[in-house]
């Protein structure tokens, strides 16, 4: 009698939850999604291009489309797969929502993954024009460096 008690209240407070989430105005939807995305999927287990992550961060990106590390976390599956097409795309929606941070990053991605090297120096080019005062370094080394490999 007490576990059935307890998993018919269970269940109404997950019902109850769930439908909460529909009635939320657009600010308090934009304001849930401000949370820090990549802390949840962690805590939760997910693991980096799995089906659950990917389905996860298209929520969050449903809650918030302006989110760029969402955006960019949601790309790297298809690079890691080979799939080109599908990864540029994505990875253009990140580099426009944050030029300054993604295009050095997309530099490094063209030389190591694609061996595209004209694309690669075009985006460190970019990157140093973006921020003229500031030295990027994706993955650890200026793109003085990565202009040097390209």
């Amino acid at each position: 009698m007490e576990k059935s008690l307890k998993l018919s209240l269970s269940l109404i407070l997950i019902c109850c939850l769930s439908c909460n989430i529909e009635y939320l105005s657009k600010e308090q939807r934009e304001k849930r999604a401000e949370f820090k995305w990549g802390e949840f999927l962690d805590a939760h287990g997910y693991r980096q291009g799995s089906p659950a992550n990917m389905k996860a961060l298209e929520e969050i990106l449903k809650l918030n489309p302006n989110q760029c590390d969402a955006i960019r976390e949601l790309s790297i599956p298809y690079l890691k797969r080979g799939m080109p097409e599908e990864w540029k795309s994505i990875y253009d929606r990140a580099v426009e929502c944050d030029a300054a941070l993604w295009q050095p990053w997309r530099g490094y991605l063209y030389l190591y993954f694609y061996r595209d090297y004209e694309k690669a120096i075009a985006d460190f080019n970019a990157s140093d024009s973006l921020t003229p005062n500031h030295i990027d370094s994706p993955q650890g080394h200026s793109v003085d460096y990565w202009r040097g490999h390209a």
